[in-house]
């Protein structure tokens, strides 16, 4: 089932890029500042940089090049998505 697949690397990349970049870096920030304590200027740079480049970025690439392989896929199948064929 090539279409499941592809869904399946969409969902991937929609909710993994949040999770590794995102979640960690703003957990991290978050936590600093409920218990009272300075973030490093060096830290938040860095966890800047995870937020606002490699999240968006990752999220964004990796989402269309799914898009586009779903496209492609749904265009050389004879089936619809989703639809038991004979093997």
């Amino acid at each position: 089932m090539p279409f499941f697949a592809d869904f399946q690397d969409l969902l991937g990349n929609l909710f993994g890029a949040p999770t590794v970049f995102g979640w960690p870096a703003y957990f991290y920030v978050r936590g600093c500042q409920k218990r009272g304590l300075p973030v490093p200027r060096r830290d938040l740079v860095l966890c800047g940089l995870f937020i606002f480049v490699f999240l968006p970025a990752f999220t964004l690439l990796g989402s269309v090049n799914s898009l586009l392989q779903i496209a492609d896929d749904w265009q050389h199948e004879q089936a619809a998505p989703f639809q038991c064929t004979p093997v």
